[in-house]
């Protein structure tokens, strides 16, 4: 059953997010062109790390293609924000709450539907953000070497850095995913204005948590110096600080997860 409901989140989220995905994709090719062109120039400089042909042929075009795509990625990373939102508060507290909290299905089915979708969508996001700028660069690199570059560091870093890495940004992420949820939640328990108490509740907790982050990490960081053992080297100090960053964001996971789905099992308020 869960995977039926993942399917029908996948669905419902994709349906939009994936005419964005093909369209950062296709300007990202846009813009790696008309940035080779105008470095391909005999003469150009550069403001703020923006280039500018002196010839004047594709300068207009290069400063519209980028601010476009400059836009789409913000557009797509809001939308992903908003798309997470929006699928939670519709089918579990909106007008189709009463069908979905009648299926013979579990809450906590609900609760981790929800929030593999919503961590795929943000990872796929993430992953097209990327995936575009590396596009653009591998088209323009002809004058620029930034590839070359690219591939040098990556191949320097050393694969258990890589898999914390890349665990903290997963532990992280869903973190975020049920900090989202938790606030709708919570917003929902309030008669008027649900949607507005939600914000304030996500605010809240964004600044809270953040705090307490801020505090441990600080404190992580005081013991090591004390100790002499901060930033023996880049990649030591980027361990050593993720370590405690993964942690924590597993504690914060666990507990917005059992918070979120008590709320959803008990206090349940459907418009």
């Amino acid at each position: 059953m869960l995977g039926k409901l993942i399917k029908y989140d996948l669905r419902a989220a994709g349906r939009m997010l994936i005419f964005l995905y093909i369209a950062v994709i296709g300007m990202a090719i846009v813009f790696g062109i008309s940035m080779r062109r105008v470095m391909g120039t005999d003469s150009y400089y550069s403001i703020m790390g923006i280039y500018y042909s002196t010839s004047g042929k594709m300068e207009h075009f290069y400063s519209i293609v980028s601010v476009i795509y400059v836009i789409l990625l913000i557009v797509m990373l809001l939308l992903t924000f908003v798309m997470i939102v929006r699928q939670f508060y519709k089918n579990m507290l909106g007008g189709q709450g009463y069908l979905m909290n009648s299926l013979p299905v579990k809450t906590w089915m609900h609760l981790a539907s929800k929030t593999i979708t919503g961590f795929i969508w943000a990872a796929v996001s993430s992953v097209i953000s990327v995936l575009s700028i590396l596009i653009a660069v591998l088209i323009a690199d002809k004058y620029m070497g930034i590839w070359s570059a690219i591939k040098e560091v990556l191949t320097n870093i050393p694969a258990d850095f890589a898999i914390l890495y890349i665990f903290t940004m997963i532990a992280g992420a869903v973190s975020s995913v049920l900090m989202i949820y938790l606030a709708l939640m919570l917003g929902n328990l309030f008669n008027k204005h649900k949607l507005g108490m939600a914000v304030l509740m996500f605010i809240v907790l964004l600044i809270a948590t953040s705090v307490i982050r801020s505090v441990i990490l600080v404190q992580t960081y005081m013991t090591s110096m004390i100790n002499d053992s901060f930033y023996l080297d880049s990649l030591d100090g980027f361990r050593y600080s993720m370590v405690p960053q993964l942690i924590i964001s597993i504690i914060y996971a666990v507990g917005f997860w059992i918070v979120t789905n008590w709320l959803m099992k008990n206090k349940l308020n459907l418009e």
